[in-house]
């Protein structure tokens, strides 16, 4: 049997704790919006089979280049992605530009060109600069031997424009999308399979509750332990196609289980006196007394 190729992506979000990265001059700091990239692409990744992801930081933590690296290859990760926002001591560049090693892989420039096409779009949508591009030896590009490495500087935070832009949710999640369809083009992932619970008929049967289906229980499990049958079930249920396919937490209609009531006739001297339902110990009704 062909076991799946899994892939290891690496999600980098530059600077973080310590080292503030880049700052504009409203204050606004480069590591805040790369991990706010980061974490969004990484959420969009989760959307498709065989790939793992790992990110270099979740919260403003400091972390040197040394330990991104040898974690990323620690970890023999596929693809090691840097996530940066570039700076200028001119406010006029902006756009964005991404880069590779000088040496790098002949996948990697293939990783590149597919990579830049998807967030080349978004820029020249909005109007931005594409800077092109870059050849460049950054220490991340090169001590992640495993992974086919990738830095991408999105926007300039020194342009009053393009920080705008970053700072903006709806543009913010243009550039995550963009990254991500440019690692599903790359890698050739395919969405995970989504199995929609079916819902619960609006209209109620009669005598029935609803029950919400436990981990480890199917539909002749369920009937056996309502006393009721598996054809009863699906008469109730017809949202259910398949007998054989029910979710956790979904919501089916049972059966009500008719309580049984236990009836003592009371007799005094020979003559009965009453009769009495008990449930529970709670006396129901009493239909006679005597004197």
């Amino acid at each position: 049997m062909k076991v799946a190729k899994i892939y290891k992506i690496y999600i980098d979000a530059g600077h973080g704790g310590s080292s503030p990265g880049a700052v504009g001059k409203d204050g606004t700091k480069e590591k805040d919006l790369v991990l706010e990239r980061a974490l969004g692409i990484a959420k969009g990744l989760e959307k498709y089979e065989g790939v793992e992801v790992k990110l270099s930081r979740k919260t403003d933590v400091t972390k040197s280049l040394a330990q991104r690296c040898k974690e990323a290859t620690a970890w023999k990760a596929d693809l090691f992605w840097s996530e940066h926002t570039n700076a200028s001591s001119q406010s006029s560049p902006n756009g964005f530009d991404t880069h590779i090693a000088k040496n790098a892989y002949a996948k990697t420039v293939e990783l590149q060109k597919v990579i830049h096409k998807h967030l080349a779009k978004v820029w020249k949508d909005a109007g931005r600069a594409d800077r092109g591009y870059k050849r460049n030896n950054f220490y991340v590009l090169v001590n992640t031997p495993t992974a086919n490495a990738i830095l991408v500087e999105n926007g300039f935070i020194t342009n009053s424009t393009d920080l705008s832009l970053l700072k903006n949710k709806q543009f913010v999640q243009k550039l995550i999308d963009a990254s991500v369809a440019g690692i599903v083009e790359w890698f050739d992932l395919k969405p995970k399979k989504v199995n929609t619970v079916p819902e619960l008929p609006k209209a109620q049967p009669k005598d029935t509750e609803i029950y919400k289906v436990k981990k480890g229980e199917n539909l002749t499990v369920i009937a056996k332990k309502h006393k009721t049958t598996l054809q009863q079930l699906l008469k109730l249920n017809p949202q259910i196609t398949n007998p054989n396919l029910i979710h956790i937490n979904q919501e089916i209609y049972i059966p009500i289980q008719k309580k049984k009531v236990i009836r003592q006739h009371v007799f005094v001297n020979g003559k009965q006196v009453g009769i009495y339902g008990e449930k529970d110990k709670i006396e129901i009704k009493k239909v006679e007394t005597w004197e």
